[in-house]
This record gives structure tokens, sequence and C-alpha cells, in this order.
């Protein structure tokens, strides 16, 4: 019998998405414990904040693509890192085009608002998600998009793009990422033009499918309306994934404002 499996996450996290599509598309039965974004003290057997955390018995580890490869050599079943040396060394940069690009895109959306009213509308809906797995106090639901607006963390990540990539509006970074991804889907089906679903692939649908299941809103027309080779790629990977593939906890799909962009 395996020993049990513990995610430790926060509801909004990108890397602890990554996790969750691992463990789901292995189909690993696992426990969801929603860590205090505040205090973190869910996590402090590790000695740090960061998560997330995956624990196998008395076993952790930390760092998303670590607990990916981490879960390959124990679950070789439903293999995420292909069949030979050059495919796994293949998925592994694909993986990192997903940490490196396609994740500061999303935190982007969090620091620099398309609209004042779309930006306080996307902060109260994280807010409400962390709300809905670890109550908030009120002032910190209230005041979260300006809180994660300022997060210096966050503006690391998008500095660090932005170093990389220059200048680019929001509407040329994600035309420029849908192209990306594009060259990297090749002929597919799945990123790298592998049969199956990879860890690169279960890295990259959470990300693209988390504002939408979350409700959140958008103005321009590259964040709201993805081309069609990814939207075949993602009904591609919907038939491999749970129903609700996110952290989010099912009840908050349910309502109208979410419910529509699913």
């Amino acid at each position: 019998m395996s020993p049990p499996i513990t995610l430790y996450a926060f509801v909004t996290s990108p890397f602890a998405a990554k996790v969750k599509c691992y463990l789901d598309y292995k189909q690993l039965p696992f426990a969801m414990e929603y860590v205090d974004p505040i205090g973190a003290g869910e996590v402090a057997f590790t000695n740090q904040r960061r998560i997330p955390v995956l624990k196998i018995g008395e076993e952790w580890r930390r760092d998303s693509s670590e607990i990916g490869l981490w879960l390959e050599e124990r679950f070789p079943e439903r293999p995420i890192l292909g069949e030979s040396p050059a495919e796994r060394a293949r998925i592994l940069e694909l993986d990192e085009w997903v940490t490196a690009s396609l994740i500061p895109a999303i935190f982007r959306q969090a620091v620099e608002w398309d609209s004042t009213r779309n930006g306080w509308h996307n902060g109260w809906r994280l807010s409400a998600a962390l709300h809905a797995t670890r109550p908030l106090p009120f002032a910190a639901r209230w005041l979260w998009p300006l809180l994660v607006r300022r997060a210096a963390f966050i503006h690391r990540i998008v500095n660090r793009q932005q170093k990389r990539y220059g200048k680019e509006s929001r509407g040329e970074m994600w035309n420029r990422i849908f192209q990306e991804f594009a060259e990297r889907l090749g002929q597919g089906p799945f990123l790298g033009e592998q049969p199956r679903p990879s860890l690169a692939d279960l890295s990259a649908y959470p990300q693209f499918v988390f504002p939408r299941l979350l409700g959140m809103r958008f103005r321009g027309d590259a964040e709201i309306r993805p081309p069609l080779v990814l939207a075949r790629w993602l009904a591609r990977m919907k038939k491999e994934l749970p129903e609700n593939p996110s952290l989010i906890p099912d009840r908050m799909l349910n309502l109208p404002d979410a419910a529509a962009r699913t």
C-alpha cells in the first residue's frame, strides 16, 4: 500500500496547480491541505514558508518541477517524462518555458491592471478563493487586490520576464506566448509533439484555465479569446483530467460569473 500523499498549497498558487495536475493525471489519491496565506504554519516542518510542498509518508519535497520528477520516480505508471532521455530533456525544457514565460504572464495580470474595475474584481475573486479555503480577516479580503498588486515576489518574477523580453504591452506579451506555445506544440497532439500529456502539458494547462474557472475579467482580446491551436489543445487536455483540474473549491465554480467563462 502506498503511503498517504498530502499536497500543501495556496489555492491561488500557479506552482501548486501544476502539482495537482501531476497527481490527478497519475490518478494518485491525495489529501489537500490549504495553507494559511499569511502565516503558512502548516508547512513549518520544512523550516520555510514556500509552497507547494508534497508529502509522501514522512518524506517531502518542494518546488513544483522537483516534485514532478519525484512523482515520476515513485509512481512510474502513466509516465509524464517521456520514454527516452532525449524526450525527458525536451519535456523539462518545455516545463522551464512554463515557469519562465507563461507563469510570469499570469502574475503580470495581477500587478498591471487593464482597468481599475477589472483589477479590483479579479483581486476580490482571488481573495474569495483564499477565504473559501482558509478564512481571511475582512480587512485582508477587502485589500487583497492591492496586497497582490504590491507583492514583492510577484514583481521580481514579472521584472525578470521584462528584462528578458523587453517592455511589451500585455497584448504583445500574450501574442508572443501564444506563438511560442504553437511552436512548442508543433504537430501535437501535446507539447513537444508527444503522443500523451507530459509534465510540461500538466504544468501549462492550469495556468490557462484558472482565470476562466475563477470568473476573472480581462479587456484584451488576446487574454479572453485563445487562438484555435490553443483551444484544441485545451480540449484534448480536458479529456485527460478531472472536470475541475484547479485548486479552486468546486462550490466556487458554480457562481454565474465563473460558469459563464468555463
